[in-house]
């Protein structure tokens, strides 16, 4: 290659069609990650709008717009135009594919509050491993990548806007870059949905409408708008406002360039060839379903209860943030919170660099008239989307995604307004984020790995049912508050195959089985079913258990588990080691901690050791009752750490020192055992004494203490090489 052709080739690298190719190549790849990555019908609504497009190919006719599956499968998708559907179902029957729905079975446990970044019950339906790979599924995944390449009109409208509004390609290249590969838009565009072809429509529509400002000369714009804006409104309703937008936009730029023409081909374009190409819809609408805009549907399934009020309004942007930047699955697998937060503080930038810039430059500004359509067009995109989300449940960022093209380019000018570096570094946070999205949603879906010999377990070995046995079983941390959470492990080893998806359940409960804390799932945390289970194929479970925030604190409590059939609710059998039954699968003991007791002023104060490390701080008596029973009441303090169960031990004795009644037992009934005991921590211990019936009148003695239920062995107060203590004031017997 000689000097000329290599300046010829550097140029070629230089120019900015070849970067805007590179930046096509971006949006391509993280989008075909999306389309392998996310199982079938894990995307927003892709169930129901592969269903409109296989009613369509099937039947050669719309869903009607009623919600009644039997009838109408896409429920409140039905009330969609029907342009993406058409050009779906006109893919599917050209290459002569068979659009096959599969029968996914839905996973019940799905949206539980977990954090965004935990991959806890995310999946909406069981999948298979290898589902990609399914043949029958095929024509979905086409669909995808059709919808993908649709897509790509919000690229180049990007970077058009960019070019036609401040003439500077490294602008334009920016906010089509960040077009490009913004992770919810690839997400959303690499599913079976119309979202993606109405956001380029939209796009190019108002870039269409910024050159027919431009050139002021002729029909050829105007009618690639109309053309855009209408085929825009066949594809979903919220597109609707693009022809009354250009309608406003020739008839003021008419008035300040005092020319007619200009009205009258704006308004022709704009209403005319809505009109032709998607008045048909509306009209067919109305005379069937009066309802024009075919949003009665969704109103139906999914309108708002009551008013949005002002102070919702945060909330309101936080939600629409999240599902504008990252937001996979069903909006429910989401990034680490700080990414987020730091995208906002670049959307809270953007917005006063903008500000700044209009303000400031607003008479230098180069093309004026079609700065003021651009930002008209996102107010008016801003506006329609605060009042649907007025009418109806949810924030979706998505539904911005008309806008995106604008958008990204005010947020690049508006960053470029602080520093080109600070604009970098947004793109650079974008990207980063794009990288991560992968790992976050095979994590949400992918079954949990083979067990690796997970440290700090308990072996447990106990068979339940005949499905499995679980070997081990840990639990961190043993010492929790209310309203925190306990995480348990457990670890299986499949025995034979099932067709059947049993619960797994995990349970805090006290004595009298009261539960504090309940866990309900499918394992894997929904991700692998016990009909996936496969034996010689050992794996893990996590399950993180919330504590009650209500839960009775500084009291111990069993961690216990097992499967059960969800039709009946019956348990799995529990058989040991030796073939014996269980009645219950107890895998650890926590504590619940809160706020220690306090003496009352009604007790008789004490300050007696027992071998440093348990304190007898107080008593008191109760009245003798009916049946000749009364209550000693206990008041304990740890003064160290305690290693051993310790038990108690109240005897009642004459004044010979003759044993009349005597209580034993650890510490309140057994339910609080001394190793539980934290430093300072002061423990009510209520022990019942049962007089004998024919006890005189009179003053008695009463001896406390503590033994080793092993051994025998009593702990020895510090006061004295005694293994009891006599208490100072005795009960008086009437």
């Amino acid at each position: 290659m000689n000097h000329a052709n290599l300046r010829d080739a550097v140029k070629i690298y230089r120019r900015p069609e070849f970067a805007l190719v590179v930046i096509l190549g971006w949006y391509f790849i993280f989008g075909l990650w999306h389309v392998l990555l996310t199982p079938i019908f894990e995307k927003p609504d892709e169930e129901w709008h592969a269903a409109y497009v296989a009613f369509l190919a099937d039947r050669g006719q719309l869903p009607p717009l009623i919600i009644d599956p039997e009838v109408n499968p896409a429920y409140q998708i039905a009330g969609h135009p029907p342009l993406f559907y058409a050009l779906s179902a006109l893919a599917v029957r050209g290459l002569r594919l068979e659009l096959t729905l599969p029968a996914l079975e839905p996973n019940p446990f799905w949206a539980y509050p977990a954090p965004g970044a935990v991959p806890d019950n995310k999946n909406r339906f069981l999948h298979a491993s290898g589902e990609v790979e399914q043949l029958h599924l095929g024509p979905l995944y086409l669909l995808r990548g059709l919808s993908l390449v649709l897509g790509a009109g919000t690229v180049l409208a990007a970077y058009g806007i960019g070019r036609a509004l401040t003439g500077k390609t490294s602008l334009a290249l920016m906010s089509a870059a960040v077009a490009a590969i913004l992770p919810q838009y690839t997400f959303i565009a690499s599913s079976v949905s119309n979202d993606s072809l109405v956001a380029s429509l939209s796009s190019l529509a108002l870039l269409a409408l910024i050159l027919a400002l431009e050139d002021g000369r002729g029909w050829r714009y105007w009618i690639l708008f109309g053309l855009a804006a209408g085929l825009a409104a066949l594809t979903k309703t919220s597109a609707v406002v693009l022809p009354l937008f250009g309608v406003a936009v020739a008839l003021a730029a008419a008035i300040l360039r005092r020319s007619p023409r200009l009205a009258v081909r704006g308004v022709a374009a704009s209403l005319g060839l809505w009109f032709v190409i998607a008045g048909w819809w509306y009209l067919r609408n109305a005379a069937l379903y009066g309802d024009p805009w075919g949003v009665g549907v969704h109103v139906t399934q999914y309108g708002r209860p009551a008013a949005v009020h002002a102070w919702n309004l945060v909330d309101s942007w936080t939600q629409t943030s999240v599902t504008f930047w990252a937001a996979f699955g069903w909006n429910n697998v989401q990034l680490p919170a700080w990414i987020y937060l730091v995208l906002r503080c670049f959307e809270i930038l953007a917005a006063v660099g903008l500000g700044w810039l209009l303000v400031r430059d607003r008479r230098q500004l180069p093309h004026r008239m079609a700065w003021g359509v651009v930002i008209g067009y996102t107010i008016l995109m801003l506006t329609a989307y605060l009042w649907w989300t007025s009418q109806v449940t949810g924030a979706l960022g998505r539904l911005l995604f008309p806008a995106l093209a604008p958008l990204a380019f005010l947020f690049c000018a508006g960053l470029r307004q602080w520093s080109p570096k600070l604009l970098a570094a947004a793109w650079a946070v974008i990207a980063a984020s794009a990288l991560l999205t992968p790992a976050f949603i095979q994590a949400a879906y992918q079954p949990p790995a083979a067990a690796s010999g997970a440290a700090n377990l308990r072996p447990v070995g106990i068979a339940v049912g005949a499905v499995a046995q679980l070997t081990a079983a840990g639990v961190d941390p043993h010492r929790v508050t209310p309203g925190e959470s306990v995480e348990v492990t457990l670890c299986w080893q499949p025995i034979q195959t099932t067709d059947e998806n049993y619960v797994l359940f995990v349970q805090l409960v006290a004595d009298g089985d009261r539960k504090i804390g309940e866990r309900n799932t499918y394992p894997g945390l929904g991700r692998f079913p016990t009909s996936q289970w496969q034996p010689g194929q050992p794996f893990c479970d996590q399950i993180d258990l919330p504590v009650e925030g209500t839960a009775p604190t500084n009291a111990i409590y069993s961690v216990i588990a097992g499967l059960h059939d969800l039709a009946s609710g019956q348990n799995l059998p529990l058989t040991s080691v030796d073939g014996q039954p269980i009645e219950q699968l107890v895998l650890d003991q926590i504590k619940v901690t809160g706020p220690s007791a306090l003496l009352p002023s009604s007790a008789l104060a004490l300050d007696a050791s027992f071998g440093d490390q348990i304190g007898l701080i107080g008593y008191e008596f109760g009245a003798v009752d009916a049946d000749n029973r009364t209550t000693l009441t206990l008041y304990w303090q740890a003064r160290a750490p305690i290693q051993r169960n310790y038990a108690v031990f109240v005897h009642l004795l004459d004044s010979a020192g003759q044993l009349l009644t005597q209580a034993d037992g650890q510490p309140q009934q057994g339910r609080y055992p001394t190793h539980w005991w934290d430093v300072d921590e002061i423990v009510v211990d209520q022990h019942s004494l049962e007089l004998p019936g024919d006890l005189a009148a009179g003053s008695y003695s009463v001896l406390v203490g503590l033994y080793a239920p092993e051994t025998g062995e009593r702990l020895l107060l510090n006061q004295g090489p005694r293994d009891s203590l006599e208490l100072p004031q005795l009960p008086t017997i009437p």
